[in-house]
């Protein structure tokens, strides 16, 4: 498939007019790396880590140490990247269904003079979702050689060395790793220290344990495996950070990101036994599941660390902010445009931002700022129960702390209410056949088969 449009005219003639010579805007890379914790990078201060090239992206960009999705399911979470609003907008407000309003930022891009390449190694996050509007160029899972990450950057760099030079481009890639089952490549498989994690997908694979009972840590198998299974967790990340930097690389030999704008995040987390959890996510509103990596580089960025609130619905304006899109220009979104604060400018006026997110079904739901984080939960008789953490004192999420914060509880209570009150209803989802084959093969949903008997000892 070649290139379909080179340059549209009005508006985009104009950006090259006023750049002067050469590339009319900047190149725009967004990574987004399936399942990855903010806090398993180097950056973040995880000491194992093994990611030399996003540890160097965060230190000549801005890291945002408070960035969360609003949802910890893929697609949920990658429509409202790219729309700017929240899912109960956009449309796709669980896994595997379309977006259905709103404009992405491929087509927001594209006719502003944007050459448009999507890549997505997701078996959610394609064509069926509409993740592929506004791109030229969308190559999907199935159409990949395979979905591993040396494959999907492979298959970008091909991609982008067709669309001419003058162009800006603007490049999305997904990475499906470090997804479960944690299986990295030969190369960076640890050693038999991690042979307990292997065994127990190895069983889930068979059949011979339900997902359920492993996400539940049934006779605590899952717990006693923890250490195995991070081990793994981590090798696939330095899998997909040598991934990311060919893919830099690359883009910078094909004469790409002079300038560009690079940003490297995450659609959601992992619990590894947080809230109860086990290698699975989208079943609570922990951190661990909702703060994502955050990482900008490019002209005009000043270096640093930022502190405050950043949503994935704030990303698209964010950008077009950064990009000079006239405000007029843009479609109505629940995000903001925080490109000030990337800049390194004070925003007279700003009011305090509040990160949204809720579980599948919205079993639980949260509000919360850098600090505090309320959690509304649905109890077993359908009572919502509201607790508050303070995630300076409790980075585990394990206390209440309403009675010491109580105006703070109250505020966030009525926000939250306010938030879900806008939401159009829950309702069941019939999913077909395919949506199902792709959600079992994302352990997502199940075919229950009788659970075989325990070995002694488990």
């Amino acid at each position: 498939m070649g290139v379909l449009r080179i340059l549209s005219a009005g508006l985009a003639a104009g950006l090259i007019l006023a750049c002067g010579p050469g590339r009319s805007q900047p190149d725009v890379v967004i990574i987004t790396v399936d399942t990855l914790r903010a806090d398993h990078l180097g950056a973040y201060g995880h000491a194992a880590a093994r990611t030399p090239n996003l540890d160097a992206l965060a230190k000549r960009g801005r890291r945002f140490t408070h960035a969360t999705t609003p949802s910890p399911r893929t697609t949920p979470a990658l429509a409202s990247l790219f729309t700017g609003l929240w899912p109960q907008h956009h449309g796709a407000r669980a896994v595997a269904l379309p977006l259905t309003r709103g404009r992405t930022l491929a087509e927001i891009l594209q006719p502003l003079g944007w050459a448009t390449l999507g890549v997505s190694a997701s078996r959610v996050a394609g064509r069926k979702e509409n993740l592929h509007r506004g791109f030229d160029v969308f190559v999907e899972r199935h159409e990949l050689p395979h979905w591993r990450a040396e494959v999907a950057t492979q298959v970008a760099l091909e991609r982008a060395r067709e669309f001419p030079a003058h162009a800006p481009l603007f490049l999305w890639i997904h990475y499906q790793e470090p997804h479960a089952p944690y299986d990295p490549p030969k190369r960076f498989q640890p050693g038999a220290s991690a042979e307990p994690c292997r065994a127990l997908f190895s069983d889930l694979d068979a059949g011979t344990l339900s997902r359920k009972s492993v996400e539940r840590n049934a006779a605590g198998r899952a717990e006693r495996v923890r250490e195995a299974c991070l081990e793994l967790y981590d090798a696939e990340i330095a899998y997909n950070d040598e991934q990311i930097g060919r893919l830099l690389e690359g883009l910078r030999d094909l004469g790409r990101l002079r300038p560009g704008y690079v940003v490297l995040t995450s659609d959601h987390g992992e619990n590894f036994g947080e809230g109860g959890i086990y290698y699975q996510h989208g079943l609570n509103v922990h951190d661990s599941a909702l703060r994502v990596p955050l990482l900008v580089a490019g002209p005009k960025i000043a270096p640093g660390v930022d502190d405050e609130v950043f949503r994935l619905e704030d990303l698209t304006p964010t950008l077009l902010g950064l990009l000079a899109i006239p405000a007029e220009g843009r479609p109505r979104m629940d995000g903001v445009d925080l490109s000030a604060r990337l800049r390194g400018e004070t925003a007279e006026g700003s009011v305090e931002l509040l990160a949204f997110g809720e579980s599948v079904g919205a079993q639980e739901r949260t509000a919360r700022t850098p600090r505090l984080k309320l959690v509304e939960r649905k109890s077993e008789d359908g009572v919502r129960e509201r607790v508050l953490y303070d995630l300076e004192a409790d980075p585990g999420e394990t206390r209440d702390a309403s009675t010491q914060h109580p105006e703070a509880a109250r505020r966030l209570a009525q926000e939250l209410q306010e938030w879900a009150d806008a939401a159009p209803p829950l309702r069941a989802i019939d999913y077909d056949e395919d949506q199902l084959s792709r959600l079992r093969a994302l352990g997502y949903v199940e075919d229950e088969p009788p659970e075989r008997p325990a070995p002694p000892g488990e």
